[in-house]
């Protein structure tokens, strides 16, 4: 004759569960009834604690069963059946977890790999007197890591490198220069991955950039006036060239209002000719 076990809280918990909280004899749910575990195959006839065994039953339907075995073994296949549902929903959860914390770990593992890149092409916002600065690195993976989900790692490291050296190199020492070319990179990604989306704009920033690494520029006035200058039917290429042939930021600005002047009265002319 076997000896009844003490059940532990965490099955009992996990057969009211795959039971639905319900009785298996009369229906009848928690809290309107205290709720048991009862054994399919009674303690006195050698029953176990194995799940497959047990099932849920209110005291008063548990009272009147006493240790007569279950004559229909329809229920006790139900709750096999459940049980493997439970069982097989279990494995899948677990299976996704894990999955998911490799692709955590993949993610964090481009994070890692792009970071010492961007030491290598420079990058001093993160670092003060050789201590890692924490909040230099944070910024880095708010920005970053978005990323990594979306393009390859290959393709973000161009785009790295693409503004490290449009805004990075001529003042790296710059935590502010830092910061503003790491905030760079999305757009880069986005506009290298859609290089047909507003392309005009594209090519006015790369202009932009261009003047910034051999002047001082204001950077809202020069993109005031190379929009005004491009809705006014001056062509891309000529932009470039005044960005090529102007000495310093005084010359440049005198040069494309002089355009800009120019280029207005001639559609104000063509528009009165009209």
């Amino acid at each position: 004759m076997s000896v009844r076990k003490a059940l532990s809280k965490s099955i009992r918990f996990e057969v009211f569960k795959r039971d639905s909280f319900t009785c298996q004899y009369c229906g009848k749910k928690a809290p309107d009834v205290i709720l048991v575990i009862d054994h399919i195959q009674p303690v006195s006839k050698d029953g176990g604690n194995d799940i497959l065994n047990l099932i849920t039953s209110c005291e008063d339907c548990n009272s009147g069963k006493s240790n007569k075995l279950l004559s229909d073994d329809t229920v006790i296949q139900k709750k096999r059946n459940q049980l493997e549902q439970y069982q097989a929903k279990k494995e899948q959860i677990e299976l996704m977890y894990e999955w998911q914390k490799s692709m955590f770990k993949v993610e964090d593992e481009k994070v890692s790999t792009l970071f010492r890149f961007w030491r290598e092409l420079g990058g001093f916002l993160f670092y003060s007197n050789s201590d890692l600065n924490t909040n230099g690195l944070i910024i880095f993976i708010k920005i970053i890591k978005p990323l990594v989900k979306k393009y390859e790692i290959d393709e973000l490291m161009i785009c790295l490198k693409i503004s490290a050296e449009q805004y990075l190199m001529p003042n790296k020492y710059s935590n502010a220069a830092n910061e503003m070319a790491l905030k760079k990179i999305p757009g880069i990604a986005y506009y290298r991955k859609h290089p047909d989306d507003h392309s005009e704009m594209a090519q006015l920033f790369y202009i932009r950039a261009f003047m910034r690494n051999k002047m001082y520029v204001n950077e809202n006035m020069c993109i005031v006036l190379l929009k005004k200058a491009c809705n006014l039917g001056i062509s891309i290429q000529t932009l470039k060239e005044l960005a090529k042939s102007s000495k310093n930021w005084t010359l440049w600005r005198e040069a494309i209002e002089n355009l800009i002047c120019k280029s207005t009265a001639l559609n104000s002319s063509e528009v009165c000719n009209e």
